[in-house]
């Protein structure tokens, strides 16, 4: 199994960015904001795999998210809590949905069983891959105009599925807002890689295409030795375009030069 970290830093991104990703994932998943999250139906909308594993598969993991696979694995004790709607499984679920989300880079992202994962001093708040994946999970199952209303924590709580104190969390991120700088989001990328993963003959394509050694391989592949780009994905003005030939990625310079 791939080592697990316990956090590494990502590009910064602001909380408006996070939930529009969020947002994104509500959307596609054929769900109003707000509306009530079904794990099973949700995952299966977006072409996401949960992996019920031993304990001893997990290496000291609750769960843990692998871009590649487009999966989250997860201790057969807490899928059965999940399916039993946890509040607490629910909420660190969510947290993979945001790695997989917003972090597409090779490794797995996973929430260490243990007393949780490390904080590092050294990489900036914001610039977290696990603070960004906790807001993502807050924001995925609690919209902002919800923390207008006069309902208590215990009440968004309950209409959620997820614990109160992650309510609280909520409320904070959306009171620190202000003091976020403006960063780069991967919406892009978000929006790009459902497009492909919910196209059947795209997404086989693009995952049976070789990756590349150094290279990212969500982002970047090998389709007949040219190098392509998921977010040129039908972008023929693109070095890195490509399209679907006889259900085989196929660069557009490739064509071009047949």
């Amino acid at each position: 199994m791939k080592k697990i970290a316990d956090d590494y830093p990502v590009p910064e991104m602001t909380l408006e960015e996070i939930e529009n990703a969020a947002n994104i994932l509500i959307k596609r998943a054929g769900l109003l904001p707000g509306d009530w999250i079904d794990v099973d139906a949700f995952m299966s909308e977006l072409n996401f795999k949960l992996v019920p594993r031993k304990l001893s598969e997990m290496k000291g993991a609750e769960l843990f998210a692998d871009a590649a696979s487009n999966s989250i694995s997860i201790t057969s004790e807490l899928s059965r809590k999940l399916r039993a709607n946890d509040e607490k499984v629910r909420y660190t679920w969510g947290h993979e949905i945001g790695h997989l989300t917003l972090h597409r880079g090779p490794g797995l992202k996973a929430r260490k069983s243990d007393g949780g994962n490390t904080e590092y001093s050294f990489i900036p708040k914001h610039s977290s891959a696990e603070s960004q994946a906790w807001k993502f999970s807050r924001a995925l199952f609690v919209h902002r105009e919800y923390l207008l209303s006069p309902r208590s924590n215990a009440d968004l709580a309950k209409k959620s599925g997820i614990p109160d104190y992650a309510i609280a969390k909520r409320r904070d991120d959306v009171r620190e807002t202000r003091k976020l700088a403006v960063a780069r989001a991967p919406l892009k990328e978000v929006e790009q890689f459902l497009k492909i993963n919910r196209d059947p003959i795209a997404s086989k394509a693009w995952h049976h295409a070789a990756t590349l050694p150094g290279e990212d391989p969500g982002i970047f592949r090998l389709a007949n030795g040219y190098k392509i780009n998921l977010l040129d994905f039908l972008n023929a003005e693109s070095q890195f375009g490509w399209t679907v030939l006889n259900d085989k990625a196929v660069s557009f310079l490739d064509l071009q030069s047949r």
